[in-house]
């Protein structure tokens, strides 16, 4: 829990902050927000990988599926991410609306890391 915490953290930072950077340069927040989405969900991956659940796989399948399930689930919330963060600028700032969309999906992620995406038990089934 205390490596997902601080990698959930660093991947936050790193998301918020491109966010942030590419808003405060004038691009659109709808451009800012799915590069730093896609660049996120690359670095989340490998964290997730190699630091917090420390998955192994056996075969290349089983390799193969668990990029899948994590492309499947990520998606999904980058999802909740992009149309949250719009239906929030219509009530809030897109940096305040940022931080707390990225908070819902850190929850989430976790969830369907833990439990779906690098469960040892099924390294060949998509689901």
């Amino acid at each position: 829990m205390f490596n997902y915490l601080l990698w959930g953290i660093l991947t936050s930072i790193w998301n918020i902050g491109v966010f942030q950077g590419l808003v405060y340069t004038g691009v659109d927040f709808r451009i800012a927000n799915a590069a730093a989405l896609i660049t996120t969900k690359i670095l989340a991956y490998l964290a997730n990988k190699f630091f917090v659940f420390k998955s192994r796989c056996d075969t290349p399948g089983g390799l193969l599926m668990e990029i899948l399930r994590f492309t499947i689930t990520r998606g999904f919330t980058m999802l909740v991410d992009f149309f949250g963060l719009i239906a929030l600028n219509m009530v809030l700032d897109p940096r305040i609306g940022k931080i707390i969309t990225t908070l819902a999906v850190v929850i989430l992620n976790y969830i369907f890391g833990k439990f779906h995406v690098f469960k040892a038990n099924h390294s060949n089934s998509l689901l």
